[in-house]
């Protein structure tokens, strides 16, 4: 949401989300409130049930018709990967009322974006536009060297293809070569390296549960410049009042933003 606001400036704003799935739901509520809060509302909203996976045609079409009229600048799909949200991505890419909008989407709906969109620009004529789809990220991509961090990750993940004896990659640069790959590869290092912070401190552990609780203890990871946390754990009201942090396991507050330009994707941090 701020993103779209603040960054491109969008006036015009759409959300996409599917009833009876997974996720959607809430998260539209919340977008609503923190979009209120900063004095707009969405142009317009798609949203049908979609526990099937798949809905009745003519309802897609009539909920379509009365989203794209609303000619969004930007549309923010939350729509769980199923056929549904295949459908709303390729009408939005192919209409001309929302095909100069952005797409902007979370982490879990990249692969299904990029396929579709690949596909759109490939089989069905659409122009492809650098910048237009933007997805969000957990961390910095592979080739990210504004990071210390992944300067170290760059040298370490080197190091491995070369040395270790793996036999999958035979490029020690693949990890640069391909971002999808190297994006997780960026991830499965961080979580080593917060694994390895978390063995290190083992005071008051003594068995397998209390080293998960210690885990979760208001406990921050810092790896360089990138940092994960604060996690908390159980704990009272008085103690959240007074800044603990209680129930939670997500990891931090930053957003990796990604748009996608010829060839690769473009990332930053938001």
């Amino acid at each position: 949401l701020r993103y779209a606001v603040a960054q491109l400036r969008v006036r015009r704003l759409g959300f996409m989300y599917l009833q009876g799935v997974l996720f959607g739901e809430e998260e539209y509520e919340q977008a609503q409130d923190v979009l209120s809060a900063m004095g707009y509302e969405f142009c317009g909203v798609f949203t049908m049930n979609s526990s099937s996976g798949t809905a009745d045609p003519t309802e897609f079409d009539d909920v379509w018709k009365r989203f794209a009229a609303t000619r969004p600048q930007a549309v923010i799909v939350f729509g769980w990967p199923v056929a549904d949200t295949e459908q709303f991505i390729k009408r939005m890419l192919k209409d001309w009322r929302t095909a100069g909008a952005y797409l902007l989407a979370p982490l879990v709906l990249q692969p299904t974006v990029l396929r579709i969109w690949s596909a759109a620009v490939a089989d069905d004529g659409v122009k492809f536009v650098p910048g237009q789809v933007i997805t969000t990220g957990t961390n910095p991509l592979a080739n990210d060297r504004s990071y210390e961090a992944i300067r170290r990750f760059q040298t370490v993940m080197r190091d491995y293809l070369n040395n270790s004896g793996q036999r999958d990659y035979d490029d020690s640069e693949y990890f640069l070569k391909n971002d999808g790959d190297g994006e997780l590869m960026v991830s499965g290092w961080i979580a080593g390296e917060v694994l390895v912070q978390a063995v290190g401190n083992y005071r008051g552990v003594k068995n397998r549960t209390s080293f998960k609780a210690s885990i979760f203890n208001q406990r921050r990871y810092v790896i360089d410049d990138l940092v994960f946390g604060d996690y908390g754990g159980d704990c009272n009201d008085e103690a959240e009042a007074q800044g603990a942090v209680c129930r939670c396991n997500q990891g931090g507050g930053t957003v990796y933003m990604k748009r996608f330009v010829e060839g690769l994707p473009s990332g930053g941090g938001a």
